[in-house]
């Protein structure tokens, strides 16, 4: 099995937490990037003392054009609403390598901009963006989502009920 380099932008927040558990398990998985705007130079078990031992690597403030060319796959683990407004000078650079995107936040899962509006009670700031990501659970949609250089996860409440 082949390593994956992979960069978590939004790491120290719920889901990027929760995605760090996971992908630290994973003996395909190489973190490159731990991306924390407000602990920059801190070191992720200080934010979180529970990860002494299990990952200590340095957070950090890469530039977008960095982690496209060190990762092979980029999630965004932010706040919705804040996807958006990186993910046009995220997907210029990522043009240039085989680096995938993944959002975890909902702002890329609505191709109805209407939709987005009511549900997420804002306006979307990138909507060209939007056809651009394949909205999908890898279990149900394969082929879609295996294929796709950017995705839209579906979320908890899709994936429940």
């Amino acid at each position: 099995m082949s390593e994956i380099n992979v960069s978590i932008i939004g790491v120290t927040g719920y889901t990027g937490l929760e995605l760090l558990r996971i992908l630290v398990q994973h003996p395909a998985v190489k973190l490159q990037h731990l991306v924390s705007h407000s602990h920059t130079g801190k070191k992720i078990s200080e934010v979180w003392p529970h990860l002494s031992g299990i990952c200590d690597l340095t957070l950090s403030d890469a530039p977008l054009e960095q982690l496209v060319r060190e990762s092979d796959l980029i999630f965004l683990a932010l706040p919705h609403g804040e996807s958006q407004k990186m993910t046009p000078d995220l997907m210029r650079a990522a043009k240039e390598s085989s680096a995938k995107i993944i959002d975890l936040a909902g702002d890329f899962r609505l191709q109805d901009l209407e939709l987005f509006e009511r549900f997420y009670g804002m306006q979307h700031t990138y909507p060209q963006g939007v056809p651009l990501f394949a909205y999908g659970f890898l279990e149900w949609q394969k082929k879609k989502v295996a294929s796709a250089n950017y995705v839209a996860n579906p979320g908890c409440f899709a994936l429940t009920s």
